[in-house]
């Protein structure tokens, strides 16, 4: 899918597809990974949320990234699926 070849940012955050991760602008990184889950997306957002670096805009980038990268992984596995039948 093209859609893998392209970097996403939110806010000081951008999504690597090549690495699946998402970077924040200081170098840390969040690995997505091929299972994600309600709670995996509470634990990272729970971690950077304590960081002494991470401020009001590096927590809401992370969540809206988290959002977008659910709703863009069911588009593709959608997609997928309707190919398959």
């Amino acid at each position: 899918m093209t859609l893998r070849k392209s970097k996403f940012t939110f806010g000081p955050w951008t999504y690597d597809p090549k690495r699946d991760l998402l970077r924040h602008a200081n170098g840390y990184e969040c690995y997505w990974g091929d299972e994600v889950t309600p709670s995996t997306v509470l634990g990272w957002l729970a971690q950077v949320q304590e960081k002494t670096w991470a401020d009001d805009a590096t927590v809401a980038g992370l969540a809206r990234a988290f959002h977008a990268l659910v709703n863009l992984h069911d588009f593709a596995r959608r997609a997928h699926a309707e190919a398959s039948r």
